[in-house]
């Protein structure tokens, strides 16, 4: 299993609570993860922060009673993916906008959507290293994020944000009839 910060990971085992009433926290080596549901079976969470150098961790879970269930070197916690290009930073609905970088799909291995701007794109193409989207109406500016299917999040730079510019006009035809 893999993933990066916002990857939503699901713990499967027996007696996970240890015969306590529940999750205290969980933990990817040393990164902590909210608990987003719980049970004696099952534990899902989603890794909360960021590393600077990928590993391979632990998974451990916390009980409220302070038993420790984990098991050893079982996630591989990736870095971060990186926008490093947007290109065209501007444009309208219907601009074909191609986002370059590293890691873009997070570890999930594919896309849930792209925003631009906080717009969802109309479509996508889906690429570890270059994504592809034509943008919808919108306005304003803003980061550019890509959410992967398993819940990372790799978001631009300010210097790589995208800008909704307003939309062309034909004013009038020539000739007239």
């Amino acid at each position: 299993a893999q993933g990066q910060r916002g990857t939503v990971v699901t713990i499967l085992g027996l007696s996970l609570f240890a015969y306590s009433t529940g999750v205290d926290r969980v933990l990817f080596g040393t990164h902590p993860a909210t608990v987003v549901s719980a049970n004696d079976s099952a534990v899902v969470a989603r890794i909360d922060s960021s590393v600077s150098a990928g590993a391979v961790v632990d998974v451990s879970v916390h009980t409220l009673s302070g038993a420790v269930v984990s098991n050893a070197s079982v996630f591989s916690l990736n870095v971060d993916g990186v926008i490093s290009l947007v290109q065209p930073t501007a444009g309208q609905a219907g601009t074909v906008v191609t986002l370059s970088g590293t890691d873009l799909l997070g570890g999930s291995g594919a896309i849930a959507q792209v925003y631009l701007a906080g717009v969802p794109v109309v479509s996508f193409t889906t690429d570890n290293n270059a994504i592809e989207v034509v943008a919808a109406n919108g306005t304003g500016s803003g980061p550019v994020t890509i959410v992967g299917v398993l819940g990372s999040v790799v978001t631009s730079e300010l210097a790589q944000n995208f800008s909704f510019l307003a939309p062309g006009i034909v004013a009038a035809v020539a000739p007239a009839a």
